[in-house]
């Protein structure tokens, strides 16, 4: 296990790039486990996925939070905020904040990373007004299904796919 220490959270800032691009390079090589059609973490980080990333966290009254232990940045979160008024009937359904992204790094999970992260998404949230918050996992990844779930997160759509 990593160097045990205290883990703080912050909103990323332009030192955190390096940092942060490893780290959305391993949370997309960690999905080509259960999804190996996905695109490699060397290439999604080529293809500016850290700079959507911080575009619609500055945009969309989004956010970007990094977890530091001891210095080094172990974990992130990126969320933004979606409005549809056309897509729902009921007012508390057309505002939501998505949790786009989210990783920890294996060497400091199962200490309550993820879970604090989400929590300040969800603190966000509520700042904004925002009755609710979103995110898609990948059905087969049991970690992240697990931290959502343990999170308070239910089951709410369910995505289907027949190969061809």
């Amino acid at each position: 296990m990593a160097e045990a220490g205290p883990v703080t959270l912050r909103h990323a800032t332009p030192a955190d790039r390096d940092a942060l691009e490893r780290l959305v390079a391993a949370l997309q090589d960690d999905g080509r486990r259960y999804d190996p059609a996905l695109a490699t973490g060397e290439r999604v980080t080529a293809m500016g996925s850290l700079d959507a990333m911080m575009a619609y966290a500055a945009q969309d009254q989004g956010l970007c939070l990094v977890a530091e232990c001891a210095g080094e940045v172990v974990g992130y979160a990126g969320c933004c905020l979606v409005v549809d008024v056309d897509m729902w009937t009921d007012p508390d359904w057309s505002r939501s904040v998505h949790l786009q992204e989210m990783f920890v790094d294996p060497a400091f999970r199962r200490r309550g990373i993820g879970r604090r992260l989400i929590a300040e998404v969800e603190a966000h949230a509520r700042r904004l007004g925002v009755p609710r918050v979103l995110v898609t996992a990948n059905a087969s990844n049991p970690e992240s299904c697990g931290t959502y779930r343990a999170s308070g997160f239910t089951d709410h759509k369910i995505l289907f796919e027949k190969k061809l």
